[in-house]
């Protein structure tokens, strides 16, 4: 019976002993709970914050794209334009310099693409109502004599013409 009593008082000393130091412990166990609880929190409104950054980088990054095809279409349509003015141009051009030379040169005639060019300047110089086919002869002889100008979106300085001219 001393054996059982001597077990059983060892036995209440030793979880008595555990249960002491789990109750001097407990209160650094909940500080350690408490801190785990918050730094869960922070890291879900980290993750949230996280989700909205990356919807708006998504949301620019589309604005982005839509500028940029914006801007390839205004400026292809402005390429367009600048060219179809600058047939326009080097046409004006040909015809003043087709004057000048049929003014210099009046025993000598023009080949007949040229006359063909220069008879449909004169009519819408003056005013003629021009056919599709024949705007389509003018447009073809400009372009295919000064390509390379239109290419480049180069205008045509006129005062080398008037200089010419003189």
């Amino acid at each position: 019976m001393i054996q059982l009593t001597t077990a059983l008082l060892l036995g209440f000393s030793g979880s008595s002993g555990v249960i002491i130091g789990c109750l001097v412990r407990q209160p650094e166990i909940n500080r350690l709970r408490k801190m785990v609880k918050q730094l869960n929190d922070a890291n879900s409104s980290l993750r949230k914050i996280i989700e909205e950054q990356m919807q708006l980088i998504d949301h620019l990054q589309d604005e982005i794209r839509t500028y940029k095809f914006y801007n390839w279409n205004k400026r292809r349509v402005t390429r367009i334009e600048l060219r179809k003015n600058l047939t326009a141009q080097y046409a004006v051009k040909e015809y003043c310099e087709m004057l000048i030379w049929r003014n210099k040169h009046r025993k000598e005639k023009l080949d007949d693409i040229q006359q063909r060019f220069f008879d449909i300047m004169d009519g819408y110089i003056n005013g003629e109502a021009i056919q599709s086919e024949d705007q389509a002869y003018m447009d073809e002889y400009v372009i295919k004599k000064y390509k390379e100008n239109i290419r480049k979106c180069e205008k045509w300085d006129y005062h080398q013409l008037i200089d010419k001219a003189v």
